[in-house]
């Protein structure tokens, strides 16, 4: 019975076990089931993990692009390159752990839109860079990249949700799972209960303890796999030997290489050569058991050549039996700190050459007023050595009733916060080590620095500042002075803006109170003078500027009060190195009672003018009576004996009487008849010879300047012209040209075409434009020298002009018209010509020539 007992617990033994077995087996799948469901949770974590950094990377770029622009910083362009950079392998990355029947199709589009947005980027940002900032904000405007960014958001953030829901149902399912394996574990356990409870038991302690430890090896790797890849700094796992296991995406982000660059390689080759030895060094002294880890700072080098430095914390790892398994390196970029370190390097080198050479006092004190520091300025200024400084209170440097207050000033500062100097600046007093005083331009900062105050006073001396501002004041008051007594003001005007600005006596000369200067507008200092005045002055202003000439207008301005007055205003125009003009100054002489002692002088000397004529056209009359006196008295003599002649031939011809005494009255009347021809050419000789008296006189020839020759004779004839309001243009073209003549007789010539040009013009309206041009040029291939007196004047009549040469020809109302009759003969004796143009209205022009001479040519005898 023991033996059917034994054999029947042998078979339930093997039937619990072989039960047993099969429940192990669906364990085992429950496991494997379990296991995969894990995993494939994992999977969408990671893509989870993925897809965000990647939406944060277009972010990125998307902020760069935008600080950029805004604010011109390129310090945004370092997240925008760096994101530029790492973006296509994070959306590699993704690509090769997405489920591509899932989810492909999106992850195309997002591909599509990164690229769509990058290519906008960047076009933007070389547009920025290249200075043409409109054109890039005009793409922005465009909305095209905040349509792609659009695009980026919804199709990642749709990936997003569906993988948040996937990975809800995959955790779903693996809790399922879990509870099956366990259902099939509880039956395997019943099953075997009755077989043995102790196998059952320790089945079931091994699948929790084995449940548990699995459990708590997955969370580990997990962790530490989030911890590897999600780390904010670089992580690499290198061999013994420095060829990289295993590295995070962090450094390769630091190194600018994929990963699958740098599993491999050694660790070295990213190292900058100067850094190489002391990093291979101190990985020895891990090797051999020296130390536990080291830390440096090196430079790793980027694929184009650019250096990143890096802090390196490197730590070896043992295996069980204590030999070298693996180095962990923790890399992270120090690049922004060196950069940091630099720039405060380089700022304390600036303030300190700043400091030591400013020509302005700089000195520092404490919150209780000792001063810390003071530069070589401060020793030059109050005269102390900086040693006698550094440790006193800093109201030594002040007046003696500003210094007694100064500290009570700190300690109220600091209880209300109140400022008088500190951030505004002020005027103040210094005092030197001799007692002396002198002002001075203050301004205070205030800073901290280990959580105490300090305050930086930079003092500047403007003793001589002070002192030129006196001597300016004074001299402006003398100057404005000088210009109330003189009647005179001074203008400007910038000829770029062309705004006008008068001193506060031109002011007062226009009409206004002249308590200020007078800004103007362009146009507007033009409307205060007689609109009737404008375009003559208007053309002499621009001339003036063009030709670098003086400009010289009297002008009338109408006053409030009623009235006129006379502006005579002076001017001289100012160029750059290129001849650009920059501006006009000149003077604003009230010139109104000498305009009027002008007209009553002009007046008394136009009935003067009158009288002269008079005179002269009585003394002309007698000298005619004198000449024809003189003609009478030469040829009344051969007249009479002509006459006597002919009445004796007459008185012979009258008695023939056909005899033989006919032949000799004949041959008496004969005689007679020839000797009355004889008395009538002695008669033409006496005129001939009076006339080339007149005509020709007896002056001599010599080689004669033309320019000084119409130069002399301007200056004699047109002394007046000024007061008549006269425009005299002087162009001299004659190149030094020689002509041999009388000078007297040509100047005689000149000055009578200059003086009629001048009665010409006195006759026009008073406020008419009066212009004379003298002229002298080189004519017929340089043969002849042709002088112009032209004037703008009434004009001629036509049926004057044909005969205006001819003697008592004459335009004028009081004429002889002998002056261009003479003054054609004149011409002509020196083997010239002399014509005029002229219209009614227009003015007239008197041109003559005369043969020229060279320089070397001699004068004939």
């Amino acid at each position: 019975m023991l033996k059917t007992f034994g054999s029947r617990r042998s078979v339930a033994l093997i039937v619990a076990a072989l039960v047993l077995l099969a429940s192990l087996a669906g364990i085992a799948r429950s496991v494997h089931i379990v296991s995969r469901s894990s995993e494939a949770v994992e999977s969408s974590y990671q893509q989870i993990v993925a897809a965000e950094k990647l939406l944060s990377l277009a972010q990125d770029i998307e902020t760069g692009q935008r600080g950029y622009l805004i604010t011109g910083n390129p310090e945004f362009l370092r997240p925008y390159a760096e994101a530029s950079a790492s973006i296509g392998t994070q959306l590699t990355r993704l690509s090769a752990i997405v489920e591509q029947d899932a989810q492909g199709a999106r992850l195309a589009r997002i591909r599509a839109a990164i690229v769509a947005k990058l290519s906008i980027t960047d076009r933007t940002i070389e547009l920025a860079r290249r200075g043409d900032v409109a054109a890039a904000r005009v793409i922005v405007e465009a909305g095209e990249g905040k349509a792609r960014m659009d695009d980026i958001r919804r199709e990642i953030g749709g990936f997003l949700d569906e993988q948040h829901a996937l990975l809800a149902e995959r955790r779903r399912q693996a809790d399922g799972i879990g509870n099956e394996a366990l259902i099939q574990a509880l039956l395997a356990a019943t099953l075997t209960l009755a077989a043995g409870g102790l196998m059952a038991v320790t089945a079931r302690r091994t699948r929790v303890e084995l449940t548990r430890r699995t459990g708590e090896v997955e969370t580990a790797r997990r962790r530490l796999k989030a911890t590897f890849d999600h780390a904010a700094v670089g992580i690499a796992h290198l061999a013994p030997d420095g060829s990289m296991l295993r590295v995070n995406q962090q450094l390769c982000d630091i190194a600018g290489r994929d990963a699958d660059e740098l599993i491999g390689r050694w660790f070295e080759t990213l190292t900058h050569p100067e850094d190489v030895p002391r990093d291979l060094a101190s990985r020895r002294d891990l090797l051999v058991g020296k130390t536990d880890s080291y830390t440096l700072e090196q430079r790793l080098l980027r694929p184009d050549g650019r250096p990143v430095w890096a802090s390196l914390n490197v730590t070896l790892v043992r295996d069980e039996g204590g030999a070298p398994d693996f180095f962990v390196s923790v890399v992270k970029d120090i690049s922004d700190t060196k950069r940091f370190e630099a720039r405060l390097l380089s700022g304390e080198a600036q303030y300190r050459a700043i400091h030591d050479t400013a020509v302005e006092a700089i000195a520092v004190i404490d919150a209780r007023g000792v001063i810390q520091s003071a530069n070589p300025a401060a020793e030059r200024v109050f005269g102390y050595m900086s040693e006698e400084l550094i440790g006193q209170n800093i109201a030594m440097l002040m007046p003696q009733t500003v210094g007694e207050h100064h500290d009570n000033y700190l300690e109220r500062y600091r209880e209300t916060g109140r400022r008088a100097i500190i951030g505004i600046g002020r005027e103040v007093q210094g005092r030197r080590k001799d007692g002396s005083l002198f002002p001075a331009d203050l301004s205070v900062a205030e800073w901290r620095s280990d959580g105490e105050t300090f305050f930086t006073g930079i003092l500047r001396d403007i003793s001589v500042r002070k002192a030129q501002e006196a001597a300016l004041a004074e001299a402006e008051a003398r100057f404005r002075l000088a210009q109330e007594s003189v009647q005179a003001g001074i203008w400007e005007t910038d000829l770029t803006s062309h705004r006008s600005t008068l001193s506060r006596e031109s002011m007062r000369l226009f009409g206004f109170d002249g308590s200020a200067e007078g800004q103007f507008a362009p146009g507007e200092w033009g409307d205060l003078f007689e609109p009737s005045d404008r375009t003559r002055a208007n053309a002499r202003y621009e001339r003036a500027i063009a030709n670098g000439e003086r400009f010289d207008a009297l002008l009338r301005v109408p006053l409030k009060k009623g009235g006129l007055r006379w502006i005579q205003i002076l001017g001289q125009a100012e160029y750059d190195a290129a001849g650009k003009p920059l501006r006009m100054m000149g003077l604003t002489i009230d010139v109104t009672s000498r305009r009027r002692a002008e007209e009553a002088l002009r007046d008394s000397e136009e009935r003067l003018r009158v009288l002269q004529n008079d005179f002269a056209h009585l003394a002309r009359v007698n000298e005619l009576g004198e000449l024809a006196a003189a003609i009478a008295h030469e040829i009344n003599q051969p007249l009479t004996a002509i006459s006597n002649y002919l009445n004796v031939g007459r008185f012979a011809l009258d008695h023939l009487n056909g005899g033989a005494d006919d032949t000799e009255a004949l041959e008496e009347a004969s005689e007679v008849m020839g000797l009355a021809s004889d008395q009538a050419v002695r008669a033409g000789d006496i005129v001939r010879r009076l006339r080339e008296f007149v005509g020709k006189g007896t002056g001599a020839r010599q080689r004669e300047d033309a320019d000084d020759l119409v130069d002399s004779a301007m200056a004699l004839s047109l002394v007046d012209a000024d007061l008549s309001g006269i425009d005299v243009a002087r162009e001299r073209g004659a190149a030094n040209a020689i002509v041999e003549v009388d000078g007297l007789q040509i100047q005689q010539v000149l000055v009578n075409l200059l003086r009629n040009a001048i009665d010409a013009l006195v006759q026009m309206p008073t406020l008419s434009q009066r212009s004379l041009r003298v002229a002298t040029r080189l004519v017929d291939e340089g043969e002849s020298v042709e002088i112009e007196v032209r004037d703008n004047g009434p004009g001629i009549a036509p049926d004057i002009r044909e005969r205006l040469f001819e003697p008592f020809v004459t335009s004028k109302a009081h004429g002889m018209g002998m002056g261009l009759s003479l003054s054609r003969r004149l011409i002509e004796a020196h083997g010239g010509s002399i014509e005029v143009q002229s219209a009614p209205g227009e003015g007239a022009a008197f041109r003559f020539r005369l043969p020229a001479q060279r320089q070397s040519e001699p004068a004939s005898a």
